[in-house]
């Protein structure tokens, strides 16, 4: 659901995707397994520039704006696969 980021935009918030999970120094790449160690845990995001043309109804990964395309990408390195759908509305 890309098109969901779309109204970040109008905020200028960035987007943020979760890469890691810190618990005191200790920078984790998966959750611990303990209800109680989660909940010491905090996410450590990557930010992104908000793109400013809408991809509601894009059907072409090459129509995409580049903030878009560059998010994809980097999930695409951080979970070791190729993202083969893309839902944009």
């Amino acid at each position: 659901k890309l098109d969901m980021y779309d109204r970040l935009a109008a905020t200028q918030e960035p987007v943020k995707i979760a890469t890691h999970y810190g618990e005191g120094e200790e920078l984790m790449t998966m959750p611990p397994r303990s209800p109680k160690r989660i909940e010491e845990c905090r996410p450590v995001y990557e930010q992104f520039k908000p793109w400013s043309e809408p991809t509601a109804k894009l059907t072409k990964y090459e129509k995409l704006p580049d903030g878009a395309k560059n998010l994809i990408e980097r999930i695409e390195e951080h979970l070791v696969l190729d993202v083969k759908y893309i839902g944009t509305g």
